[in-house]
């Protein structure tokens, strides 16, 4: 736990204009305005997903108020061992080592309509390779064109009806615990059938 505790504590000391930083579903947020929304600064060393989703929007429990995530922290998912990764409409900015030795990433499903601004070393070299970006089929171009973006050898258009399903809407306190049939019903607690969650196809058996 030795890294999740450094980070809180470099977190606090970072910007006076930063709320105190805290843990939610595994994930560590640091807070601002609700202009400037909030932080992924960085993740609890024994948190351990297969697919990992970042919300839309994260609630600060010091005072109740939704922020909108905005960025992803310099290191904040480094060495993570996701093979998936949503990515929300509300995300700007990406920063330098965020995905760093993350060697089991195969594909981002990213929501923004516009491009969010990367770190020239926010993915490491082999990503741009081996890693498949899915985006909404209208701005596909504006990521094949985008200087960062466009590095990766892989990008497709979302499906219209699993873009739908599938969009992480939810704050940080349910993300990751959804699940959608294909009919766009969303539940906790999957039954027998397919559903979707954080951007994977489940199946559910009785």
């Amino acid at each position: 736990m030795k890294k999740t505790f450094l980070i809180m504590f470099t977190a606090l000391l970072s910007a006076t204009s930063a709320k105190a930083a805290f843990v939610k579903n595994g994930l560590i947020y640091r807070c601002y305005s609700v202009e400037e929304g909030a932080v992924v600064v960085g993740m609890e060393d024994d948190y351990k997903v297969d697919s990992l989703v970042i919300p839309e929007t994260v609630i600060d429990p010091d005072d109740g108020v939704e922020y909108p995530i905005k960025k992803i922290d310099e290191m904040a998912l480094d060495k993570g061992v996701f093979t998936v990764i949503t990515l929300p409409n509300s995300l700007n900015y990406i920063d330098e080592d965020a995905f760093c030795d993350c060697y089991n990433l195969t594909r981002i499903y990213c929501f923004a309509a516009e491009p969010p601004r990367l770190n020239s070393e926010a993915f490491g070299e082999e990503d741009f390779k081996k890693v498949t970006v899915l985006v909404p089929k209208d701005v596909l171009d504006a990521y094949k064109n985008d200087a960062r973006w466009g590095q990766f050898q892989h990008i497709e258009p979302m499906d219209a009806t699993f873009a739908r399903l599938t969009t992480p809407r939810t704050t940080a306190a349910t993300a990751n615990t959804h699940y959608y049939s294909l009919d766009g019903r969303r539940t906790s607690k999957p039954r027998h059938g397919i559903y979707v969650s954080g951007g994977k196809k489940v199946v559910a058996k009785k």
